[in-house]
């Protein structure tokens, strides 16, 4: 396995960027959060900015929560819909740079063994998928 990483030019829109990476011959989305994960006009961007990349081709989904201090139950909840959305078209949702609070969230309510999860974007996109 072979990568190479490029990051295209972000497109910054309010509350995040989107980044593609192209890691050998596959493409997979990289999106940025920043501040606290809730259900609201920011998340329901990235996740249209996620469908449009799985409708290209993108079938690594790449969640870098790095600026995400905290998550609300609504958050939770948009992850989970998240992930079934990239499931769906056979594709994997990766969650890197969780914060403590996060990984406290997702582990009180029993769904950290159901997300895959990496220290770093880095470390997200070096390991080929499956």
């Amino acid at each position: 396995f072979e990568a190479a990483l490029f990051f295209f030019r972000p497109v910054k829109q309010a509350g995040g960027f989107l980044h593609l990476i192209h890691v050998g011959a596959m493409s997979t989305a990289s999106v940025q959060f920043q501040g606290r994960l809730s259900y609201g006009e920011q998340s329901q961007r990235r996740y249209e900015e996620m469908c449009r990349e799985l409708e290209s081709g993108s079938r690594m989904v790449v969640f870098d929560l790095s600026q995400v201090p905290d998550i609300n139950s609504e958050g939770i909840g948009f992850l989970v819909m998240c992930l079934a959305t990239v499931q769906q078209v056979g594709g994997e949702l990766r969650l890197a740079a969780l914060s403590r609070g996060v990984l406290e969230a997702l582990a009180m309510t029993r769904l950290a063994p159901v997300f895959t999860m990496f220290e770093s974007v880095d470390a997200a996109v070096s390991v080929p998928p499956g």
